[in-house]
């Protein structure tokens, strides 16, 4: 299966790649905030273009994949001394 190309793809750019067991997460970044590309291992299941909202709704033990490889609140370049 190759991968569909995002509608948007010239305003996006790979944030982070998350690879799981069973998925790989693709983190872009676009003018409305963080978009998630969805595929299982198999490929047999694939998502595209979602956004946080989406990818918690449509795939929740992906979400919580993405959401426990965070380190709090807190994402590269950020001051962690900052209040």
């Amino acid at each position: 299966m190759s991968p569909r190309q995002p509608k948007n793809i010239e305003a996006r750019s790979v944030i982070t790649i998350l690879k799981g067991r069973s998925h790989t997460v693709t983190v872009y970044s676009s003018r409305n905030g963080p978009q998630f590309d969805v595929e299982s291992s198999d490929s047999a299941f694939r998502r595209s273009d979602l956004t946080l909202a989406a990818l918690r709704e449509e795939v929740p033990e992906v979400y919580e994949q993405y959401r426990t490889a965070l380190a709090g609140d807190l994402w590269a370049g950020m001051d962690a001394s900052a209040p």
